[in-house]
């Protein structure tokens, strides 16, 4: 019998200044550190993130580091999949932390899949800590929600029976991995009660738009559509998977109204000619996506102006949404 609970997957990459808050939460818990690991990625860090990672190795037995080139997030949670033990994974950011004396109520389950009713969300300059709730999986499914993967504990032999990966090498991959993992689960648990602290950071670098994270969400509405095929068994899944491959295709339209004209040119022209995504974009039957497949066959410059319109009415609605009035 397994002796391992939980395994906590943290990818790390540069995080010299949090990742000391997070590993002492993960530590200061209510069970025996025999019961659960946790497996450090360094993933290429250049700053002193190791140094301080090597240090909690030397001091507690659970915890484990891995050194590798970057992979992004996905290809060190990857590794996290493939060399855990424990009966369930957690994946945990190395900017983030969990509450203290939680793991108890995270053992003892059979589910392929456990969800949390919610998380804190943490912004630095004294904003106070607020919950964010998250509805049940039913509801998720159903009002198609995006959900964040630490607010997810998986069944370690589930991902590798179904050989449930994430894509590696690229930004938001979980863009992909939920929706694959939510639509494969045969079972689904909850756990009432917010324990994880997500650090929200308006200078985060993957809010700066490059070309390259531009493009990834191409290759991640790729991803989603083969996904689609292999996983979708009925109507329900084929919408629930149909909305998060839009989703990254808007995403990619929006975030390269950022880039300079030039590379945002050759962006598109990776969209124009991958016939199955701009069908796929038209399958919505939506007026405005057909307005923007034709610009995009036409003129980039206009598709670029209607994209920046779009785009300023988008974040508008958005700001008076939070002061509590709408457009």
């Amino acid at each position: 019998m397994n002796s391992i609970k939980l395994s906590l997957v943290i990818p790390v990459h540069n995080e010299e200044k949090h990742i000391a808050k997070c590993l002492d939460s993960c530590l200061k818990q209510d069970i025996p550190y025999s019961d659960y690991e946790i497996i450090v990625v360094n993933n290429g860090s250049t700053d002193n993130s190791l140094s301080i990672i090597e240090e909690y190795v030397a001091k507690y037995p659970n915890v484990i580091v891995h050194t590798q080139e970057n992979k992004i997030a996905g290809g060190a949670r990857n590794f996290g999949i493939l060399n855990a033990k424990g009966d369930y994974i957690w994946f945990i950011d190395g900017d983030d932390w969990i509450k203290e004396n939680c793991l108890s109520g995270l053992i003892g389950f059979t589910e392929d899949l456990v969800l949390f009713s919610g998380c804190y969300r943490y912004q630095d300059g004294g904003v106070k800590v607020v919950s964010m709730p998250m509805p049940k999986f039913e509801k998720i499914v159903e009002t198609k929600m995006s959900v964040l993967p630490f607010l997810v504990l998986c069944k370690r032999i589930f991902l590798l029976n179904k050989k449930l990966f994430y894509v590696e090498s690229v930004f938001y991959e979980d863009t992909e991995f939920i929706p694959k993992i939510f639509c494969c689960a045969e079972s689904v648990n909850y756990i009432q009660g917010e324990v994880y602290y997500y650090r929200l950071n308006r200078n985060s670098v993957s809010q700066v738009t490059t070309p390259k994270k531009c493009g990834d969400f191409l290759i991640l509405a790729r991803h989603l559509l083969l996904d689609k095929e292999k996983y979708s068994t009925d109507k329900k899944w084929n919408l629930f998977f149909d909305f998060y491959i839009l989703s990254a295709i808007h995403s990619f339209l929006w975030r390269s109204i950022d880039l300079p004209f030039r590379q945002r040119a050759i962006l598109l022209n990776q969209f124009k000619v991958d016939e199955k995504l701009k069908q796929s974009f038209l399958d919505s039957d939506k007026l405005g996506n057909k307005l923007k497949i034709f610009l995009l066959n036409h003129s980039f410059v206009l598709l670029s102006l209607c994209l920046l319109t779009e785009k300023i009415f988008r974040n508008y609605n958005i700001l008076r949404s939070k002061r509590g009035t709408t457009l």
